[in-house]
């Protein structure tokens, strides 16, 4: 991965509080950043209280503010997380919880299915994470949708 998108990872990460750096060349850029962009690229607030981390919002951060191509911007975000430390496989693995937990967390269906897809990217050959990852997008393609939006009015009313 070329060093600048490295540093744009770190930007992001840094802007969502999910790690302690400061681009030298800018103090204080990533505090900027936060103010800036966190409530459209920042992380997911769950109905449990968490943040959690969207790989459709990282991704978005790095292609639209930080100006890196979407090929390069998907490969190195994949990368960057496979290379992260990994806790073993969770316990806890429930895909109609999960899938219910996302569509509660967020009314969008697009991101959550994105989430899913780099998650699958991530996981490369491990069959165990793709079969859970690939239930859990089935289930959550099958939940019903939020209520509709109202039709929006195209004339004021008088």
């Amino acid at each position: 991965m070329r060093d600048e998108l490295y540093r744009s990872l770190f930007r992001y990460e840094a802007m969502t509080g999910q790690c302690d750096w400061e681009n030298e060349d800018d103090p204080g850029r990533e505090d900027r950043d936060r103010a800036s962009y966190d409530k459209e690229y920042g992380l997911l607030l769950q109905p449990d209280g968490q943040r959690y981390t969207s790989y459709a919002r990282t991704l978005r951060f790095l292609v639209e503010v930080c100006g890196h191509a979407y090929d390069e911007s998907l490969e190195s975000l994949v990368e960057h997380i496979q290379g992260m430390p990994a806790g073993g496989y969770r316990t806890d693995l429930d895909a109609d919880k999960e899938a219910r937990q996302m569509r509660a967390g967020g009314d969008n269906i697009i991101e959550s299915l994105f989430h899913l897809k780099v998650g699958r990217l991530i996981a490369g050959d491990d069959v165990r994470a793709l079969d859970y990852n690939w239930s859990v997008t089935r289930k959550l393609m099958a939940l019903p949708g939020l209520p509709r939006l109202p039709y929006p009015n195209s004339v004021p009313a008088d």
